[in-house]
């Protein structure tokens, strides 16, 4: 059974478990892009983006992080995405609408005006989570593509996913 928790508190965030789901999930990516997967430069980002007050939406199986989505409010109603991960094995699952459900509960309360995310060119299951959510491309800076979408716009999207979310539990059930 997966247990969703909204986490803060770098004592409560394993570390480790983020940066190997990150490695498992980013290394193909950046080595098509000639670039190596860095482990400890993710661990140093992730402490600095958890000291500005970074949030994590994680699921958990069994005690492991199977998912997590990463956010932070960056001020004068703006919230930044830095990363999503699903765990390879469970992509294609109910899991990121569970994540997005509860993120929509978290979010509901902050109402960010404007979110950022970006993701790297290659990464086609991002790209499409993105523009299924609403986001438009703001900007190509090297093998990233920045998106934005409206706060508001961002809540009702997410919603949707909630809905069909409690419709497929609902289903399973019958």
């Amino acid at each position: 059974m997966e247990k969703v928790a909204l986490k803060k508190d770098k004592e409560f965030i394993d570390l480790e478990q983020i940066i190997e789901l990150d490695r498992l999930n980013m290394t193909p990516l950046l080595k098509a892009a000639g670039i190596e997967f860095d482990p400890d430069r993710r661990r140093e980002g992730l402490q600095g983006e958890i000291n500005k007050g970074a949030w994590f939406v994680v699921v958990e199986r069994n005690h492991k992080i199977i998912a997590y989505v990463q956010y932070l409010l960056e001020g004068n109603g703006i919230a930044t995405f830095p990363s999503i991960q699903v765990h390879p094995e469970f992509k294609g699952s109910f899991i990121v609408r569970s994540m997005l459900s509860d993120l929509y509960q978290r979010l509901k309360n902050d109402c960010p005006n404007l979110i950022h995310s970006s993701v790297h060119n290659n990464n086609k299951p991002s790209l499409s989570l993105h523009r299924r959510l609403g986001f438009r491309e703001k900007e190509r800076i090297n093998e990233r593509i920045l998106f934005e979408i409206n706060g508001r716009e961002f809540l009702e999207n997410i919603s949707k996913f909630g809905d069909r979310t409690r419709k497929s539990k609902r289903q399973q059930k019958i």
